[in-house]
């Protein structure tokens, strides 16, 4: 019964908060992908 309604609570504001946890998930990734990048031409030298 409680689980109920803190599941129903719980949908309407993530669902206003997925897209700019998104965006900024894929600039954390972009920027990550850079860190890995520069690391291997270091390595690679």
């Amino acid at each position: 019964e409680g689980r109920d309604g803190s599941g129903n609570m719980s949908l309407t504001p993530q669902t206003a908060v997925t897209e700019p946890e998104r965006q900024s998930a894929i600039l954390y990734d972009y920027s990550e992908e850079e860190l890995m990048a520069s690391i291997e031409r270091e390595y690679c030298r």
